[in-house]
C-alpha cells in the first residue's frame, strides 16, 4: 500500500505497532525552521518528542513526518 500526498508525492504508509491500550496523542507543529513531534498522554503531559530542522524538499518533509509518527508510536507502545 502506497499513500499519496495531495501533491502526488508517494510514500509507504505508517503501519499499525502494537494495539496501545492507553489513550495517547501526537501533535505536530510544523515551523520553517523546525517541526516539533510530541507524544502527549491522556492527561496531555508530555511523553517524549522529536525536534528536527523543517526539509525544504517534499518528499523529505513526508519522510521526516512518517518517521517521527512511527517514533513516537513505537514509544507509546513501549510504555502501554
Amino acid at each position: 500500500m502506497v499513500c499519496r500526498l495531495s501533491n502526488g508525492i508517494s510514500h509507504a504508509p505508517v503501519e499499525p505497532e502494537a494495539f496501545v491500550r492507553a489513550k495517547a496523542s501526537i501533535g505536530i507543529d510544523v515551523g520553517g525552521t523546525k517541526t516539533l513531534a510530541a507524544l502527549f498522554d491522556d492527561d496531555f503531559e508530555v511523553i517524549d518528542e522529536n525536534k528536527d530542522p523543517t526539509p525544504q524538499r517534499e518528499q523529505d518533509f513526508a519522510d521526516l513526518l512518517i518517521g517521527s509518527v512511527r517514533a513516537l508510536r513505537k514509544k507509546a507502545a513501549k510504555n502501554g
